[in-house]
């Protein structure tokens, strides 16, 4: 029971892996991707270990850490990306009001 879940498994991770699985390669899919795939090693690497395959079941779980570290990685860029924007948004509003006020200035 446990060696055919160890079958598909691997077999799913092999679908996820391939590019194109996920066609778009934008930071939130590519995420997505890796948290997939994270969630499955992990789950593998529990499977491998109850069936006494160690050293396989650590290679699962070194590539679950890669994954979780790229993901930490992914979430910082997206936070400062839209931290970036926001403070993009604000500069820009307090600019138009700014030449809006000059305008009414010179009109007076």
């Amino acid at each position: 029971m446990l060696e055919e879940c160890i079958i598909y498994l691997k077999e799913t991770i092999q679908v996820l892996e391939k590019q194109a699985f996920f066609k778009d390669v934008s930071i939130s899919l590519r995420m997505r991707q890796s948290h997939m795939l994270c969630q499955l090693k992990l789950q593998l690497c529990a499977i491998l270990s109850q069936t006494q395959k160690h050293s396989e079941a650590m290679e699962n779980a070194k590539y679950s850490v890669r994954l979780a570290h790229q993901i930490l990685r992914d979430l910082y860029d997206l936070c400062v990306f839209y931290s970036n924007k926001i403070k993009f948004k604000d500069d820009f509003a307090s600019l138009s009001l700014l030449l809006m006020d000059e305008v009414d200035d010179n009109q007076n």
